[in-house]
């Protein structure tokens, strides 16, 4: 079960950080700025002031899931950067930025377990290819908390 969780939560992070569901907004304080393209309202963010601040929250909630040997940066997760703007003392979030969800991951069975470090077999269901694709997948031990590392 605690792999399930960990692979669910891992197969959606990276969506989940660069659509900035890991903070909350003020609906009622937004800006609009042009991107050269249209016109795109923010939201205040509640309790950062800086982006920098914001992208420390992601990188904790990332470790938290992640092992460390998986680079927050690598991972894409770093684009965050691009739904925030800093204005008026505060940091503002873009409505409707980010990435969308185009499959899932089904964790099947335990294959070896150790102390510290546990693999599982796996398949990704790519629901837009309509194909799935056998993985494995590795949950190690860090600071007293199981996380995922991918294989």
């Amino acid at each position: 079960q605690l792999a399930k969780d960990l692979m669910e939560r891992a197969s959606y992070v990276d969506q989940y950080l660069v659509n900035a569901h890991f903070i909350e907004t003020d609906q009622q304080d937004s800006i609009t700025l042009n991107d050269g393209y249209s016109d795109m309202r923010y939201y205040r963010v509640i309790g950062y002031q800086t982006v920098a601040q914001v992208e420390e929250a992601a990188r904790q909630y990332w470790y938290s899931i992640f092992s460390r040997q998986v680079p927050f940066e690598g991972e894409g997760a770093s684009s965050i950067s691009r739904n925030f703007v800093e204005a008026n003392g505060g940091v503002y979030c873009g409505y409707l930025l980010g990435l969308g969800g185009d499959g899932m991951t089904v964790v099947d069975r335990l294959i070896s377990r150790s102390a510290t470090e546990a693999v599982f077999a796996s398949r990704y269901i790519d629901v837009i290819e309509e194909k799935e694709v056998p993985s494995e997948f590795t949950l190690v031990l860090e600071d007293g908390e199981w996380r995922y590392l991918p294989n």
